[in-house]
């Protein structure tokens, strides 16, 4: 463990929100399919688990997200405003 201490020296430790941001981030999330209609148009599924929305995206060629939504372009891009 001493040794993995010592090789750390020098680099930065993400903070636990950097890491929600890569890895996705947890609780409810999003995912974009984009020709997942049945007419062949894109769909956006929220509010669902990380585990269908990273399940749905990598088998439909889509994205995902959860904590890191606020900064994904798909994500605005879909939202329909009133």
């Amino acid at each position: 463990m001493l040794r993995k201490l010592e090789s750390l020296q020098g680099v930065s430790v993400l903070s636990k929100e950097a890491q929600k941001k890569i890895a996705g981030g947890v609780g409810t999330c999003a995912y974009y399919l984009p020709h997942g209609s049945a007419t062949g148009g894109p769909i956006v599924t929220y509010n669902v688990p990380r585990s269908e929305a990273e399940s749905w995206a990598s088998q439909g060629g889509g994205n995902w997200c959860c904590d890191s939504c606020n900064s994904a372009s798909w994500y605005h891009q879909s939202v329909v405003q009133p």
